[in-house]
């Protein structure tokens, strides 16, 4: 059974390697479409299970019910409180066919419409990062 502080270490842990991503997919070329939409799933997905993670639930829920399907993510983050931004539905709406099955290769997606969802990435991103740090997360007694 996974502890409360090693959930929250986890989250931790998954906020800085979204954020190595979304640098990845920040730095990648813009003809570079499927790296770029790539790195910003792995960032979305890592950032998204560090919300559910920083609210209780267990990396064993993460892998076991969720997988890579970004909108069941978003639907369980948002179960727990946290409120996604249109954007990031669209995001998760869009990519989850091809990220969760390996093929995003297979997407077709031009280079402004793969820039918009990077930056609905990053902004998600940052609005998990917001959210956990909110003071009703400070005290807040463990599950």
């Amino acid at each position: 059974m996974t502890s409360q502080s090693d959930s929250a270490e986890l989250a931790g842990t998954f906020i800085e390697n979204a954020a190595g991503f979304m640098h990845g997919a920040a730095l990648a070329p813009s003809d570079f479409t499927e790296q770029r939409l790539h790195s910003a799933s792995i960032a979305f997905e890592l950032s998204t299970k560090a919300a559910i993670l920083h609210a209780g639930g267990t990396d064993e829920q993460n892998r076991r019910e969720l997988r890579h399907d970004l909108v069941r993510a978003i639907d369980a983050a948002d179960a727990i409180g946290f409120e996604a931004s249109p954007a990031a539905r669209r995001f998760a709406a869009r990519l989850s066919p091809y990220y969760s099955t390996h093929t995003l290769a297979a997407l077709a997606i031009d280079t402004a419409e793969a820039g918009e969802l990077v930056q609905a990435a990053e902004a998600h991103l940052a609005a998990v990062i917001a959210w956990m740090a909110a003071p009703a997360f400070q005290n807040r007694n463990p599950l």
